[in-house]
C-alpha cells in the first residue's frame, strides 16, 4: 500500500507525504469527520463574556489556526476576544504545549488531565472566562496512483475544546477533517502546498466560528 515513507515537503508548515494505491485511499484518509462544535449540554448557552484561543501545541498549523479562529472570533462574534498577541505578551512561553490525546470518548476532552493545572494557570493570567484550546494534526499529502493515472489529496484533522470558568471544565469539542485537491478548473494545480493548508486551516476555524455565534446568547440591549 504505502509507496514511501512519510516525509516533510515543505518549509512552511510540516506536511508530510504518503503514496499509496488507489484502492488503499480509504485507508488512509478513513471516514470524514465533521463536528464543529458539539456541546457537552446540548442545553447550555455561550454567553457574551471574554474568550482566548489557545495553541495547544508550537506546530505551525496549530500556531496559524489559532490566530484564524481568534481573528474571526473577534470579527464576527459577540465574545470579547483577547488577541494573541496580548496572550503571548501575557503568557512566559507562547505558544504552549499541552499534551494531546486522541480518545474516542462520547464527549471528549482533547487534553491530558495532567494538563489541568497549566491550562488553568493560562486562565488566570489571561483572566477570562472562554479558554478555546486547539490542536491540528495530520497534516499530509496523499498521492493516489494506479493504472489509470495519479491524482493529490491534502488533508488534516482540527481539534478544539472550550472550556469554561470558573468551573475550569470543557464545555464543548470539537473535531472536523479537512481535505483539499488541486484543481485545473480552478487554477490551483500548481499551487505551492502552503496555499492548501491555508485553505483547510481557514475552513476549519470559519465552521467553528459560525458555530460558536448560533450558541452564543444573545446580547442585551443598551440602556439609552
Amino acid at each position: 500500500m504505502q509507496k514511501e515513507n512519510l516525509m516533510r515537503i515543505n518549509n512552511r508548515y510540516r506536511i508530510f507525504e504518503i503514496m499509496v494505491l488507489g484502492i488503499f485511499l480509504s485507508i488512509v484518509t478513513g471516514c470524514a469527520t465533521h463536528h464543529p462544535l458539539i456541546l457537552v449540554d446540548d442545553n447550555y448557552q455561550i454567553q457574551n463574556a471574554k474568550i482566548a484561543v489557545i495553541s495547544g501545541d508550537k506546530t505551525e498549523a496549530t500556531e496559524q489556526f489559532a490566530k484564524l479562529l481568534a481573528q474571526k472570533l473577534e470579527e464576527r462574534s459577540s465574545l470579547s476576544v483577547v488577541g494573541q498577541k496580548e496572550v503571548a505578551a501575557q503568557l512566559t512561553q507562547y505558544p504552549v504545549f499541552i499534551s494531546f490525546k486522541n480518545k474516542k470518548d462520547e464527549k471528549p476532552e482533547w487534553y491530558a488531565p495532567k494538563e489541568q493545572a497549566q491550562i488553568d494557570s493560562i486562565q488566570r493570567k489571561l483572566n477570562v472566562q472562554y479558554l478555546f484550546v486547539v490542536w491540528i494534526s495530520d497534516v499530509q499529502r496523499v498521492i493516489l496512483y494506479g493504472q489509470g493515472g495519479g491524482s493529490t489529496i491534502y488533508n488534516l484533522t482540527a481539534y478544539g475544546n472550550m472550556i469554561e470558568y470558573p468551573k475550569g471544565k470543557a464545555i464543548s469539542y470539537s473535531v472536523m477533517d479537512k481535505d483539499e485537491s488541486p484543481s485545473f478548473w480552478k487554477f490551483t494545480l500548481f499551487k505551492n502546498p502552503s496555499y492548501f493548508v491555508d485553505k483547510m486551516l481557514n475552513s476549519a476555524a470559519d465552521d467553528i466560528t459560525k458555530a460558536i455565534v448560533a450558541r452564543t446568547a444573545a446580547k442585551k440591549p443598551k440602556k439609552g
